[in-house]
């Protein structure tokens, strides 16, 4: 077998390279939901999407020196808009689109052997408890 790279964040898929990957049995996969939104006039349209980096880093970084096999992927940058459509580039995804892409990335995750899968959505916009209740009741 071949020996082990370091990386400094094993648990973050944007950072690794494919040897890395092979390199571990991941569990879990953790995706952030984030928007791209204004927030006032002092804050970045990116804050719910920098929020799920964030909190998706913290939580995957205990998560991992407590031993678990975690994989933290991309955070989603769009989510539902629909009360702020009126706002430029306020980014909408229409909630229907949303769970789509969910339902695909999902099925790719389970397609790849992991079955526990977080979604750490750091946007009210992004309504997910219809989604929820359809996909496991």
């Amino acid at each position: 077998m071949s020996e082990r790279r370091q990386v400094p964040h094993p648990w973050k898929l944007a950072e690794l390279t494919y040897y890395d990957v092979r390199q571990e049995q991941y569990e879990v996969a953790v995706l952030p939901l984030g928007a791209t939104e204004p927030h006032n006039l002092h804050l970045p349209y990116s804050m719910d999407t920098r929020e799920g980096d964030l909190v998706g880093d913290m939580i995957c970084e205990a998560a991992w020196r407590h031993g678990a096999k975690v994989i933290l992927l991309p955070t989603i940058p769009y989510g539902t808009e629909t009360n702020q459509r009126e706002f430029p580039f306020a980014m909408n995804i229409n909630p229907s689109t949303l769970q789509s892409l969910l339902e695909d990335l999902i099925e790719s995750l389970v397609h790849q052997g992991i079955l526990k899968i977080v979604l750490l959505n750091s946007h009210g916009g992004n309504e997910l408890k219809g989604f929820l209740r359809e996909m496991y009741g």
